[in-house]
């Protein structure tokens, strides 16, 4: 995102400084009798810090220890089974910090579903 050239007196816009506050990223387990687990988003990708441009790291975490923060450590934390016994993945939207969780799914078999339907 490039700094405006001019922005009227007094604006507000740019550059704003803000506090560092920590940042959760979600992901929701579940789990269906007919189905098993169940997961709602998959929250950012494990590199978020590396892969972002600094303008999406506002919302990124500063810290990350892949043994404690990544899907599948997340996942074992539970109690309720590995990232293997991953049946289905909802995504609520396509965001980076839903989606990046993706990337542990690529041909495991996984169902994945979205609500975005097709433009006309």
């Amino acid at each position: 995102m490039a700094q405006p050239s001019a922005l009227p007196a007094g604006s507000k816009l740019w550059p704003q400084t803000h506090e560092t506050r920590p940042c959760l990223m979600i992901a929701g387990l579940l789990y269906h009798p007919d189905v098993g687990l169940i997961l709602f988003d998959t929250g950012s990708r494990e590199d978020v810090i590396k892969s972002w441009d600094k303008e999406f790291l506002e919302c990124a975490p500063r810290t990350w220890d892949k043994d404690i923060h990544s899907l599948p450590a997340a996942i074992k934390a539970t109690g309720a089974g590995e990232i293997d016994d991953v049946k289905a993945v909802i995504l609520s939207h396509l965001h980076l910090d839903h989606t990046g969780g993706l990337e542990h799914f690529f041909g495991t078999g996984s169902y994945i579903a979205s609500s975005i339907a097709k433009a006309s």
